[in-house]
């Protein structure tokens, strides 16, 4: 078996893998550059027509891309073990070892005295080749002071075997050191989100590492591959444009403690200023791709991991939801990983929702209404409230209803956003005078829920409706 050999079944072996990606059900599958979980989705084709000889000039560098099964059978089996067993057989078959009459049953009986004791073919000669390569201790085949050539090739093979077996450690060292393995623990977020951040258009993404040790120097890259048209009118396809990146108040060069958003505003500078948003929603010809650079701090290992976002995965009018939080009882800060891909839907003003309206007519803009914002909300677990002057004690006595619905609509009143008493409850009056300054008249004198809502379940049935369709 040659490099060729070994290159063309490793080709073969990420084939297959790049398949299995692909959803069974699913014919029409989206053009990236780089899959999800940093691969590249690139296949080389015509290699044929370049020489071999090139792999060998870089032979190390070419069995650390191979598969682990290529690699062990190249450097042991295929290797040594079988070309020194048919070094061996050439002598014993030379020599006349193997002749009827010579065989080690007659070779007393005549006096005949063989290169090798014991070789009966070439089943024992692969078994002493093993013998003599890995120092296994000689048993019934012994080499004899006969042959001279015996003698040169069996100190051939010791200093091959000792040096193909430090080459075979060297490469399954680095194989399990490698960057490659070690950037699979850095996480990019499922999903991109295009919104708003201190009055600008912000393209935005979550990344984070969940190894122990921390990542040093790490900086993050942005390229949007797209196709673009020259002064002189030449399509370029794939054309790479690359994104600034900010992360709070600093540049792309991040100190990664726990998971950040990295952003890219969209002003007049940026690639993505000439698109619309529902351009940038919709061209599948527009592919994102962020890559991070770092080192780990353990092993020192340099690492590029890598991930891209199509238009199918970018969000409009979104923000992740936060996952940071200060634990007083161990005193540590908490990262909450399984809410690391959620998003929440934010409400637009009227102006924007107009916008996008028009550009995009029949569709419903997520966040129009106070309805489908409070259900698509991430912070259930606040103070349950019915309407921003109530709190969470108040709801003892209430029926199951207003209390699930009150779960469900009055669970943002810790947010920035309230809940407008108007469309719930319009026939509610908000409690005024001196018996409600104080908290506990308050709960003494709470106010009642409309009869029509605390009576009827009409209301009720109407937002439980629009909270089966939405969550």
């Amino acid at each position: 078996m040659t490099i060729w050999d070994v290159e063309w079944f490793s080709q073969k072996a990420e084939q297959a893998r790049r398949k299995t990606w692909i959803p069974w059900k699913s014919r029409k599958c989206p053009k990236r550059a780089i899959l999800k979980d940093g691969h590249k989705n690139v296949y080389r084709k015509n290699i044929s027509k370049i020489r071999w000889w090139r792999y060998l000039q870089d032979i190390f560098t070419t069995l650390l891309d191979a598969q682990w099964r290529w690699t062990l059978q190249f450097l042991e089996f295929f290797g040594c073990w079988l070309i020194f067993a048919l070094v061996w057989w050439l002598i014993a078959f030379v020599h006349g070892d193997l002749h009827d009459d010579h065989l080690p049953l007659r070779q007393a009986e005549i006096g005949w005295t063989p290169c090798v004791l014991n070789i009966h073919g070439f089943h024992s000669a692969f078994l002493y080749s093993i013998e003599t390569q890995h120092t296994t201790g000689y048993g019934l085949r012994v080499i004899t002071e006969e042959c001279p050539e015996a003698i040169f090739v069996l100190v051939c093979q010791c200093l091959i075997g000792i040096t193909l077996d430090s080459f075979a450690i060297s490469i399954v060292f680095a194989k399990l050191v490698r960057a490659k393995h070690a950037s699979h623990t850095v996480q990019f977020s499922k999903n991109a989100v295009l919104s708003h951040r201190n009055g600008k258009l912000c393209f935005m993404f979550r990344v984070g590492d969940i190894k122990k040790s921390r990542l040093a120097g790490v900086a993050v890259r942005a390229i949007v591959v797209k196709c673009e048209r020259s002064q002189e009118g030449e399509v370029l396809q794939n054309y790479q444009t690359e994104l600034s990146l900010k992360c709070d108040d600093g540049p792309s060069s991040i100190i990664l403690l726990w998971p950040l958003i990295l952003y890219h505003e969209i002003d007049e500078n940026s690639p993505l200023y000439d698109f619309t948003v529902p351009e940038i929603m919709k061209c599948q010809k527009v592919e994102i791709i962020v890559v991070l650079n770092g080192t780990v701090e353990s092993t020192g290992v340099s690492i590029e991991a890598k991930s891209s976002y199509l238009s199918s995965e970018i969000l409009w009018d979104h923000k992740f939801a936060p996952i940071i939080s200060y634990n007083k009882y161990v005193n540590c800060y908490d990262a909450d990983w399984e809410k690391f891909d959620q998003t929440y839907a934010l409400k637009m003003n009227h102006a924007e929702e107009d916008e996008y309206v028009l550009e995009n007519p029949g569709a419903t803009p997520s966040g129009t209404l106070d309805e489908i914002w409070l259900l698509q909300s991430p912070v259930l677990e606040t103070k349950l409230l019915g309407s921003p002057d109530m709190f969470e004690a108040e709801l003892d006595g209430q029926t199951d209803q207003i209390g699930s619905t009150s779960e469900r609509f009055g669970a943002v009143h810790e947010t920035s956003r309230s809940v407008d008493t108007n469309t719930y409850f319009p026939d509610y009056e908000k409690p005024s005078g001196p018996d409600c300054s104080d908290k506990g008249k308050h709960r003494a004198n709470k106010p009642k829920y409309p009869e029509t809502i605390r009576e009827s379940d009409e209301n009720y049935e109407e937002m439980h409706e629009i909270q089966v369709t939405l969550v």
